[in-house]
């Protein structure tokens, strides 16, 4: 069986990645590279085949530093690792991490909302930060 496709949960200096739980294999290698063939991956990190409880019942959530500069798009996958041996022969699908735009900070979402009497709304800005207001 193909190791899971990776989903983006954060994308900025420090990512957050998930993917889906399956119980044919005990860990995952994580791979990185800056060209779609993954050709020159890159070992990322090990990560153990448990769920994490915390926000979902059937999906691992794995934590690290981005490998490249936020201004650089990378591709990201995994293969399974059953009884100690990576089973490279089915990785797997290749994700495209896009680089992360310097006007969205998405490592710093807020969401500010005003209360105009009877209810909270949110707030809008445009681009230059300042706030647009609305008649």
């Amino acid at each position: 069986m193909a190791a899971p496709a990776v989903q983006i949960y954060t994308n900025a200096g420090k990512m957050k990645i998930m993917f889906d739980f399956i119980t044919d294999y005990t860990a995952y290698n994580l791979y990185s590279d800056t060209a779609p063939a993954m050709g020159t991956e890159s070992l990322v990190g090990k990560i153990i085949n448990v769920v994490d409880g915390l926000y979902s019942s059937k999906s691992i959530i794995y934590t690290f530093n981005r490998p490249v500069a936020e201004s650089v798009p990378f591709y990201l996958r995994l293969k399974g690792i059953a009884s100690g041996v990576e089973d490279s022969s089915h990785p797997g699908a290749i994700k495209y991490m896009p680089a992360v735009s310097e006007n969205l900070p998405l490592y710093k979402p807020v969401i500010i909302e005003g209360f105009d009497g009877t209810i909270y709304r949110p707030v809008k800005v445009d681009s230059a930060g300042k706030l647009v207001t609305t008649t």
